[in-house]
């Protein structure tokens, strides 16, 4: 009768040790926004089109509702083993058209 108490202790507490086990914390990398990498900013020219930009980077992030002539992309990454996880910012401006000034 005892040795039946001990096993089912035994079960009862393995249990809850490999349930307790699964609520360990697990952070999900997250990536928003177009990767600008400095290869990809180093091949903007002034006077480049919206369309050859946007080829080029993609769709920026935000477009100013009130200026069509500015862009901005935006990156951010969360890796969960580093601490570093600023937003990587480039902000483009457009004058008829073309590529005027890139800022980051």
């Amino acid at each position: 009768m005892m040795n039946y108490k001990t096993h089912i202790t035994k079960i009862i507490l393995l249990s809850c040790a490999l349930l307790l086990s699964a609520c360990s914390s697990y952070k999900l990398e997250v990536q928003q926004g177009n990767l600008i990498t400095q290869k990809s900013i180093s091949k903007l020219q002034k006077g480049m089109t919206k369309r050859q930009v946007q080829s080029l980077l993609g769709t920026p992030l935000m477009q100013d509702n009130f200026n069509s002539n500015r862009w901005d992309y935006v990156f951010y990454q969360n890796k969960q083993d580093e601490n570093n996880n600023k937003p990587q910012n480039i902000t483009l401006i457009f004058q008829n058209d073309q590529l005027l000034n890139v800022s980051n």
